[in-house]
């Protein structure tokens, strides 16, 4: 059994199924596409995932079952890695220790290469976790050396509040301590690689539209850019003022 999850109709260059067994539960993720810029999406999802099993110290087949990457033909099966996942929006109040903990794997995972590589959409939603630790990290179709050091970090902590902001919520005074927290120690921990700006939230929006290539047929989708300015300059107004 194979259920479609995302097309082109979903401004992707590429179609997403997921394979189930006989008992209905997920056991691969199979995507395939059929144009130059889907190619290249899938090109990038298997050198990340390649790099992030490097990374771990881990043969690739623990995340590549099969690719055949082409210049505009395409297709990877995935493994399944089942867990806990997060959707947006969502209480910040309740994933600050979640925050936390994919914070921790990223410092794990891109600090040895000197950060010079970037996921490209490091959501929470893009983790799998058991129960506070990271299992996983999925979509890697986004892939690239071209962001900043610090990119990765300070849009996973800061798009959920981005979501509860323009869903009409205010973030509480603990995750507002909570999340300059995190922006304090993704500065300690990066050091001059920081470089994280008064603004952040709006920091995300242009890099953003400054480099619409990473993201191809989805930059506009990216939640900094499909959300109102006026949301974006509300989260930094938060951040600043608390």
């Amino acid at each position: 059994m194979i259920d479609l999850i995302r097309n082109c109709v979903h401004h992707s260059d590429h179609s997403t199924y997921i394979e189930r067994a006989n008992d209905g539960n997920p056991s691969a993720i199979r995507k395939s596409a059929f144009t130059v810029a889907g190619a290249e999406d899938l090109r990038r999802e298997n050198d990340g995932l390649v790099w992030y099993c490097a990374q771990q110290n881990m043969p690739k087949d623990i995340a590549i079952i099969e690719a055949d990457i082409r210049a505009k033909y395409a297709k990877i099966r995935l493994a399944f890695h089942a867990g806990d996942t997060v959707k947006v929006p969502i209480n910040p109040d309740q994933i600050i220790s979640r925050l936390d903990a994919l914070l921790s794997h990223h410092f794990e995972i891109f600090g040895p290469s000197d950060y010079a590589m970037t996921h490209g959409d490091y959501s929470i939603c893009n983790h799998i976790f058991d129960e506070d630790r990271v299992k996983w990290v999925i979509d890697w179709e986004h892939f690239n050396n071209v962001l900043p050091a610090s990119y990765d970090a300070v849009y996973a902590v800061l798009e959920p509040y981005l979501f509860w902001i323009a869903n009409g919520h205010q973030p509480s005074a603990k995750s507002i301590i909570a999340v300059q927290g995190m922006l304090a120690r993704i500065c300690t921990t990066l050091g001059d690689k920081a470089d994280i700006p008064s603004e952040p939230a709006m920091w995300l929006r242009t890099l953003v539209e400054n480099n619409k290539d990473v993201w191809g047929a989805q930059w506009a989708k990216v939640p900094f850019i499909a959300f109102e300015e006026s949301h974006v300059r509300a989260l930094d107004k938060v951040l600043r003022n608390g």
